[in-house]
């Protein structure tokens, strides 16, 4: 048997209580009128009764109360076995771990905030089979596709800006790993989400957004950070700032965000793009356009449940107040 409420068993408490001032007002109401009535008077009075029908109203009553402090923990039991279909979607998440994320624009940094609401969105998706990418100048597969939504943040959680030992944006070797991944028996019920920061550094992406929307993948694009772009702090162990990244020339890098690019990605895939200058995304937004892609069956599986059975008690601690309600407290004397 299981509890749902288990906060009401301090209810419980309660019965002696009941039942020690119970029996102190008694005696102190029979010492009264016996006192009152004298002793011979008291006793002709109450030889028939002496008290014994409010005692039968005071456990009554207490039962009464026990039942439906029962009846509210709700107690279950009794196994019911259902099958629990479960519907979704292929969802893989490719987030950016160049050094650019490390710029903070966003504070702390890019990279922070992504990761928290990248979990959020995984949190929103968690029905859907995911998968998990870190990408900059190549693509590693974190975590293949599954159902264990935790998996997939607990992935997201350990990845940083050295993940991918070759620095850039190289989002073709992030499409085709994507490509692979997927079931290529199937040519619908795919996404990707890509989340950068920054400019592609390789045009090879053209001929993979075809072969992506051969095989059914519509990809959502995320773009985060300042679109007029920002220097990227190189800091300590210990956090100090040392300097910012510099190109060969001697000049500080900007990472500039190249909305134009991720937007003809989304629109030759079907999918769609977002930006988030603050780091804050619209999750609802895109759960929702994620949520009108036609679905697939991903598992069945058979649950055991127990069976709510709170209704026995009440019925129980209502047929006892019925019945008292029915007895009198004194009864008539000839």
């Amino acid at each position: 048997m299981i509890l749902a409420n288990k906060i009401f068993l301090y209810f419980f408490i309660f019965v002696p209580l009941i039942l020690l001032l119970s029996f102190l007002g008694f005696l102190i109401k029979k010492n009264r009128i016996e006192k009152f009535a004298g002793s011979f008077v008291f006793s002709e009075l109450f030889k028939e009764q002496v008290f014994s029908r409010q005692y039968l109203k005071l456990f009554l009553n207490i039962f009464v109360f026990i039942f439906l402090i029962i009846s509210l923990l709700d107690p279950k039991f009794g196994k019911k076995e259902s099958v629990i279909k479960r519907k979704g979607i292929d969802i893989i998440i490719a987030i950016d771990t160049s050094l650019s994320m490390l710029a903070e624009d966003i504070k702390p940094n890019r990279m922070t905030i992504a990761k928290a609401e990248l979990g959020n969105l995984i949190d929103e998706l968690s029905i859907n089979k995911m998968g998990l990418i870190a990408f900059a100048g190549e693509s590693i597969l974190e975590c293949p596709l599954t159902l264990d939504y935790n998996a997939v943040k607990m992935f997201l959680d350990f990845i940083n800006v050295d993940e991918v030992p070759i620095q850039g944006t190289d989002i073709s070797k992030v499409i085709d790993l994507a490509i692979n991944t997927f079931d290529k028996k199937e040519k619908s019920y795919k996404v990707l989400i890509l989340l950068t920061d920054g400019e592609d550094h390789n045009s090879g992406y053209l001929k993979k957004l075809d072969e992506a929307a051969k095989e059914g993948i519509k990809i959502f694009t995320i773009g985060i950070g300042n679109k007029q772009g920002e220097m990227i702090p190189i800091r300590d162990e210990n956090g100090k700032l040392l300097e910012y990244k510099k190109d060969k020339y001697g000049k500080n890098v900007l990472s500039k965000l190249d909305e134009k690019l991720l937007q003809e990605i989304s629109n030759k895939t079907g999918g769609k793009y977002y930006y988030s200058k603050t780091g804050i995304l619209d999750t609802n937004l895109i759960v929702k356009d994620i949520n009108g892609i036609e679905t697939k069956s991903l598992s069945n599986s058979l649950i055991e449940q127990y069976e709510h059975k709170y209704y026995y008690f009440l019925i129980v601690a209502i047929f006892i107040f019925l019945i008292n309600l029915f007895i009198r407290e004194n009864k008539k004397y000839e």
